[in-house]
């Protein structure tokens, strides 16, 4: 895995050197902010990599998601593999069929969203990311989500620059959509709580309140926006309601670790319709 810290700076170890502690680091960038580390009793806010073979920053298409955990504590298995089509998403998309979409989920100060794109060509490539709501702000950001530079927003697109191997990290504050008919608040109709516990390795418990009699859904949805599990399909009275989540899908086969996503839908009688998702973390 590729380690990158918000901590203070760690000495590099030559290979096969040990005191115990930290088994193997050796450093990973010039800039002394990025490490690959081995096993070891190590305590840092991090984002991890996955990749096959040996540790090599050409072949990463993937991020996890922050961890504040010791190392020796925490074994996360290799993630499934295959490569994120930017374009299946159904808010935005990447013009350069090239480019692959490695990450998309709230930032970490909860203000916007982060997107990482990933040019896995030999050559540097201009692209243009289109998304369905309109951009307000946009600023280059570190893989710890650290401003870097503001980047230039027209309206719903951006013009973004790769080197070759390059991945970027853009912090995105997105216009919320306006109707001319708005529908009644979601929280006259439905409150979504966030599940606990999260992180989770066994089991998590979702609630949730009905205000108004309705139709409900509670499905559960990968990184790549698939339904991986149902956990409600009814029509509900008022009341409060909860659902224990397993980390298995809908045939009750276990799921990778990493993050998920949850959506509670209501439809009341009179057509009005709510939703709420929140995310969560399953680590086995």
């Amino acid at each position: 895995a590729i380690l990158a810290t918000d901590g203070p700076a760690i000495h590099a170890y030559p290979a096969g050197r040990f005191d115990g502690n930290v088994r193997l680091l050796t450093s990973f960038n010039t800039g002394g902010t990025a490490y690959r580390a081995g096993v070891g009793p190590l305590e840092a806010g991090f984002s991890l990599t996955s990749h096959e073979g040996n540790a090599d920053p050409v072949n990463a298409t993937r991020f996890a998601y922050n961890f504040n955990t010791p190392l020796y504590a925490r074994i996360l298995p290799p993630r499934q593999k295959g490569i994120t089509s930017a374009p299946s998403y159904a808010f935005i998309s990447v013009e350069n069929s090239t480019l692959q979409l490695s990450t998309l989920k709230r930032s970490r100060r909860g203000d916007g969203l982060i997107m990482r794109v990933f040019n896995p060509s030999s050559e540097a490539v201009e692209a243009t990311l289109l998304l369905g709501p309109e951009i307000r702000r946009a600023a280059w950001t570190t893989l710890l989500e650290s401003p870097i530079d503001h980047v230039p927003v027209n309206e719903q697109k951006i013009a973004v620059p790769f080197e070759p191997y390059e991945v970027r990290t853009i912090w995105l504050d997105l216009v919320t959509p306006t109707h001319v008919q708005a529908a009644p608040p979601v929280n006259e109709i439905l409150h979504l709580q966030q599940n606990y516990p999260n992180p989770f390795s066994r089991h998590t418990i979702i609630r949730y309140n009905l205000h108004q009699h309705a139709e409900v859904r509670l499905n559960v949805y990968d990184v790549l926006g698939r339904r991986v599990s149902q956990l409600e399909l009814a029509d509900q009275p008022p009341g409060q309601y909860s659902h224990s989540w397993t980390g298995t899908n809908q045939l009750g086969l276990p799921l990778a670790s990493g993050v998920y996503f949850y959506t509670l839908e209501a439809t009341t009688p009179d057509g009005n319709r709510a939703w709420k998702n929140r995310t969560m973390i399953f680590i086995r």
